[in-house]
């Protein structure tokens, strides 16, 4: 009976430890890096009643009758999961996606643990800030980093060109003014017969003609005009506003044409007494219109339809401008005939025109417009101003054929770009860059330093194109050039590279020429740190370029569970632990860093509960085995009174 006691007591140790275990786990829920633990529970040592006693020749054996002596935690176990990853936004705040550990020092020892508060003290070391342990590195001494750190400067050695370049050819191009409007010619209403000679007509034959809407003029034709040549004598001989003469298209037919030219000008025919008119074959009691057509050079200036007043001889018409290379020029139209005169056609002003512009050339188009064209491609200040002389009597309204425009003279293709360069003391220079096209697949490139230095050679030859728009290969022997930079003895070589097939190109037409990258810098200072996945830790300069400044270093054990305790998240080596592993460079075991982030608690909080609850009724069981106990020997006792 009283093992009933010693029984009883030991479950009530048993669930003590337990409940002590659940509340350190609830204690530690919000702490970083925690490792919960769980309790396994063995029963003691049992009591032998009767041993057991083997099967005989003639009966079957006994099973022994033992009677338990309690319980014990047998082990207290660390629960390794891993725990939740959380974002702190601090840099050096690190959290282990794996098995791994980090290593600090507190100036005796190694200290292992998964918390990686860490940050920097006045001695630039990377300590743990919760204890001042020094953390360790890959190589297992202590991290510092000078603040004063700084990225020596490079020089450039290597450019390297992306982007595209037009394929479509744009230039060089002629400057080009045109007339805003195209001058046309006004041309005569023309009746035309289509008969031919010879013609048969009775003394009383007659026909009219009415000339730009005005009353009917009566032709009388005689018998003896047989021929084409007497008929238009006839008609013209009896009609006013109007001539007629042997078709010259159609030999031997008769064309009447008015003397008014346009769209004012018109005829109309109608047969009288016989039939004469349809002999002719004029197509009777149809009005014919005068129009308008685009001039040509043998247009007469007074048939061009912008003409109101019919040029006179001497009448003078000023040609006015720029050439193309800026400078004013003057001169003039003289209207007429003679010797001393310049013609009375289009054609004629427009050689005028050629006169007066030593670097441009005109030329009527088909649609009747005038155009101006530079003599040579390239940028040009081509102007040209047509107006009729004050005293001139003739009029046409040049204003409305004003000369614009069209087509602004450019030199080659060309494409630029530029690129910020470094000599061997860090010191910038810009390289402008401009590719100027020589064919229509080829360019060449041509290099400009803004100062500080001279190109020895500055213009690589013949980069050349394929129909599929790939670099094909560079005429010169050498991409590079070399530049003597001032107060520098040694001439710096840099060299330009096109990229690999794809990356530089000719397609379409647009440019977008860019410098892909160069490999110099300035020198620079230390501007931030950070750490990458396998524990580096980088450094960023001002002048852009990020080092390898060290490394935080990762264990692991082969039973990480032997590991003891030391308070403050750390752990120490436990004789089941095995020896700190270091991982290969390359090599999996360890996990990786995650930046920015702290590992919480792996406590389950609901199975924490449910243990707690079990622990409880546990305690209280083994309570009540005992008060149960405590009763029956109260009985026992109470049989001797």
């Amino acid at each position: 009976m009283l093992n009933a006691f010693s029984t009883g007591l030991a479950g009530i140790r048993a669930h003590q430890v337990l409940l002590d275990v659940v509340g350190n786990n609830l204690a530690n829920v919000n702490t970083p890096g925690f490792w919960g633990s769980r309790v396994a529970f063995s029963d003691l040592l049992s009591q032998t009643l009767a041993p057991g006693i083997a099967p005989g020749e003639n009966r079957g054996g006994v099973n022994p009758s033992q009677v338990g002596t309690g319980v014990f935690p047998q082990s207290i176990d660390k629960i390794t999961n891993q725990g939740a990853i959380s974002a702190t936004g601090r840099s050096f705040d690190l959290a282990i996606e794996g098995a791994g550990f980090f290593v600090v020092n507190d100036g005796a020892r190694d200290l292992y643990t998964r918390v990686g508060t860490f940050g920097f003290d006045s001695e630039n070391f990377l300590v743990d800030t919760r204890t001042g342990f020094r953390v360790q590195s890959a190589l297992q001494d202590s991290i510092q980093i000078d603040s004063g750190t700084t990225s020596p400067a490079q020089s450039t050695a290597n450019i390297t060109l992306g982007g595209n370049l037009p394929a479509t050819v744009e230039g060089p191009l002629a400057e080009v003014l045109t007339t805003s409007s195209a001058f046309l010619e006004n041309v005569a209403a023309e009746a035309a017969g289509t008969a031919v000679e010879p013609f048969a007509f009775a003394g009383t034959e007659d026909f009219t003609i009415s000339v730009d809407g005005g009353a009917p003029q009566t032709i009388t034709l005689s018998p003896a005009s047989t021929t084409a040549a007497l008929v238009a004598a006839e008609i013209s001989g009896q009609l006013t506003g109007a001539t007629a003469i042997e078709d010259p298209d159609n030999p031997g037919a008769v064309l009447i044409q008015s003397t008014s030219l346009g769209t004012d000008a018109d005829l109309t025919i109608l047969d009288g007494t016989g039939t004469p008119a349809a002999t002719l074959g004029f197509a009777v009691g149809t009005t014919i219109t005068g129009s308008q057509v685009a001039a040509t050079a043998t247009t007469a200036l007074n048939a061009l339809a912008s003409n109101s007043a019919a040029y006179i001889d001497d009448d003078l018409i000023e040609i006015t401008g720029f050439d193309t290379d800026g400078t004013a020029v003057s001169g003039s139209f003289k209207y007429g005939v003679d010797v001393d005169d310049d013609g009375t056609t289009l054609g004629d002003l427009l050689a005028a025109i050629d006169a007066t512009f030593p670097g441009a050339t005109s030329v009527i188009e088909a649609d009747g417009s005038i155009t101006l064209t530079a003599d040579e491609d390239g940028e040009s200040n081509l102007s040209l101003s047509l107006k009729d002389a004050a005293t001139t009597t003739g009029s046409t309204t040049f204003s409305d054929h004003f000369f614009t425009e069209t087509q602004e003279g450019t030199g080659p293709d060309q494409v630029t770009t530029q690129v910020d360069i470094f000599d061997t003391l860090g010191r910038a220079h810009t390289l402008t860059l401009t590719f100027e096209r020589q064919q229509s697949n080829t360019w060449d490139l041509s290099i400009g330093l803004d100062n500080g230095g001279t190109i020895v050679d500055n213009v690589i030859n013949g980069i050349e194109f394929d129909e599929n728009g790939k670099i094909r290969g560079i005429a010169d022997d050498s991409s590079s050039i070399e530049i003597d930079f001032d107060d520098l003895d040694i001439d710096q070589t840099i060299a330009f590279d096109l990229g690999d097939q794809g990356d530089f190109t000719q397609f379409g037409d647009q440019s977008n020429l860019f410098v892909n990258d160069q490999d110099g810098y300035t020198s620079g200072s230390l501007t931030s740190l950070s750490v990458g996945a396998n524990g580096t830790i980088f450094g960023v300069f001002s002048n852009g370029q990020i080092t390898e400044v060290d490394q935080i270093g990762l264990v692991n054990f082969a039973n990480p569970e032997g590991l003891s305790r030391t308070g403050n998240s750390l752990f120490e080596l436990g004789v089941n632990s095995g020896g700190a592993t270091r991982a290969q460079e390359g090599q999996p075991g360890t996990g990786n860093i995650v930046s920015g982030a702290l590992e919480g608690s792996n406590v389950d909080i609901t199975r924490e509960f449910v243990t707690l609850i079990l622990a409880q009724r546990g305690f209280q069981i083994n309570s009540r085995a005992i008060n149960t106990a405590n009763s029956v020997l109260q009985e026992a006792l109470n049989l001797i009174q």
